[in-house]
């Protein structure tokens, strides 16, 4: 399965606007019951 999360729309804004870009880190946990947990965090740059 591969996963693009992709911000669209012009309705309310989730997220303010940033005057640089952030890293991000991504952590999955796949666990035997079949479930996937995605987890992101902010860096520190």
């Amino acid at each position: 399965m591969i996963k693009c999360p992709v911000l669209i729309g012009s309705r309310i804004p989730l997220f303010h606007s940033l005057e640089k870009d952030k890293r991000i880190m991504h952590a999955v946990n796949a666990y035997n019951s079949g479930l996937v947990q995605a987890r992101y965090r902010v860096t520190e740059d």
